[in-house]
């Protein structure tokens, strides 16, 4: 659907180029095509009227008015008028052009974020392999590097199952949107990354009953993983 919707906007940007160019080759046309009246000259002969001696039936001498100069103010009123509407109508087409542009090109800017990347089947049992080692990473050290550290490993077996992350995407949110995709306990999930977050940015100490709560968050969602993990003993 999408490639179609590119596919359609593409060609409307080439109809939409190639009807500004000939409305531009119009107007240069109408333009250099335009009547120019040039002031009558100084050194111009003028016709030299012929005196007819007055007859009984003569009246007032007529004046001839020559048909090219009382066409001509309004022919180049006409060519004025006429260059103004197509320039209008040229400025016109531009931007929708333009406008044309710029969807295509945010549609293409958009199109990596919009595409969902469903998680590969085999990350259930990489994280049942490795339930192991993110336990392991828990017990060991303070409380705080040990949050930390069972939170690393557990973004390891995620990239280790080949998950793709997003441009936009830490390696944390990366783990916590994959996790969430397999329908993991929610509120086991969120303690876990809530712990790690504690345990990586603050500057309070943590204590074991901190790192208990990991342990319990991480032992739940190892349980609800779609292959069910052999909790370590």
């Amino acid at each position: 659907m999408g490639e179609r919707l590119r596919g359609v906007s593409t060609r409307s940007t080439v109809v939409a180029a190639a009807a500004a160019l000939v409305i531009v080759a119009l107007m240069l046309a109408t333009t250099h095509g335009a009547p120019v009246v040039q002031p009558a000259s100084s050194d111009q002969a003028l016709p030299s009227a012929t005196l007819q001696p007055p007859t009984a039936t003569s009246t007032a001498p007529t004046a001839s008015v020559s048909p090219t100069a009382a066409s001509g103010p309004p022919m180049a009123w006409m060519g004025m008028a006429l260059t103004g509407v197509v320039a209008v109508v040229a400025v016109f087409l531009l931007l929708l052009l333009t406008a044309a542009v710029v969807r295509v090109l945010r549609s293409r800017r958009r199109a990596p974020e919009s595409t969902p990347v469903e998680p590969p089947p085999s990350l259930p049992e990489q994280l049942h392999r490795d339930a192991a080692s993110h336990f392991a990473a828990l017990r060991e050290g303070e409380p705080r590097e040990a949050i930390v550290r069972a939170w690393v490993t557990l973004q390891q077996s995620v990239a280790a199952a080949g998950v793709t992350r997003r441009p936009s995407e830490t390696s944390s949110e990366l783990t916590v949107r994959v996790l969430d995709d397999l329908a993991v306990d929610p509120d086991a999930l969120r303690t876990i990354a809530g712990l790690y977050r504690e345990a990586r940015f603050s500057q309070h100490p943590l204590t074991n009953a901190d790192r208990e709560r990991a342990e319990v968050a991480l032992r739940r969602v190892h349980a609800t993983l779609p292959v069910a993990a052999r909790e370590p003993s």
